[in-house]
């Protein structure tokens, strides 16, 4: 004997209200027909409702354009963004871009941001000193001084904020060190802004040890004035 149907008319999952039963539906499976709050009507099977289906398929769009960064009016190198493009034959969306030359390029955020697309083709690499901002919301600086150790294939660059504090100190960062701005705002390079942290430091040691490193942590930074 089969298990009693649950009558689910009335009602609610999220933006959704049940209507009726979908009895044109030809499966095993129970189809129910919901009204969305943003007036769509669609049929959504009876596990997906139980299993946490909040909405046409609206919802998530919503959500993802929020998630979608806004670069519109911003400048990475020689281009700046225009519009957002329409979407391509995979639906990816990508960004118009026009080039200080003249030409017209559609690229992707990411592209962008990481600095891969800094113009239309007519320039191959940005001059040094140029600034881009990275996905995590730092700035970066193409800098290839002593302060720059990175080990990578985009060793030319370094973030803003770790360079003007190597300048501050006179030497390249420790693996220890860390520069962090004080109000939050990772954009905000401003040396008053800026703090340097120092992220090591021994666990479990004898008393004896931990003297010891206090008197060389000391001695290590006793001549760095705070901005």
């Amino acid at each position: 004997m089969g298990s009693k149907l649950i009558n689910l008319k009335g009602k609610m999952f999220g933006s959704l209200i049940v209507l009726k039963r979908d009895i044109s539906k030809k499966s095993n499976m129970t189809y129910w027909i919901c009204e969305c709050k943003c007036g769509n009507i669609k049929s959504i099977r009876r596990s997906g409702l139980i299993g946490g289906t909040k909405s046409c398929g609206c919802l998530v769009k919503e959500v993802a354009q929020k998630r979608r960064i806004d670069l519109l009016d911003r400048t990475f190198g020689y281009l700046k963004v225009k519009t957002i493009a329409p979407k391509n034959k995979w639906g990816q969306r990508g960004y118009i871009c026009e080039c200080k030359c003249g030409n017209v390029i559609t690229a992707f955020a990411n592209h962008l941001l990481s600095g891969k697309y800094v113009s239309c083709g007519c320039k191959k690499s940005l001059p040094f000193g140029s600034k881009r901002t990275v996905t995590s919301g730092y700035v970066e600086i193409k800098y290839n001084g002593k302060y720059n150790k990175r080990k990578s294939k985009n060793s030319n660059w370094m973030f803003e904020h770790d360079l003007i504090m190597c300048k501050k100190l006179g030497r390249a960062l420790t693996a220890k060190e860390r520069v962090h701005h004080k109000n939050g705002t990772k954009d905000d390079n401003r040396l008053s802004n800026l703090e340097l942290w120092v992220v090591h430091h021994p666990n479990g040691k004898r008393l004896m040890d931990m003297l010891k490193f206090c008197n060389n942590f000391i001695k290590e930074y006793e001549e760095f004035n705070y901005v």
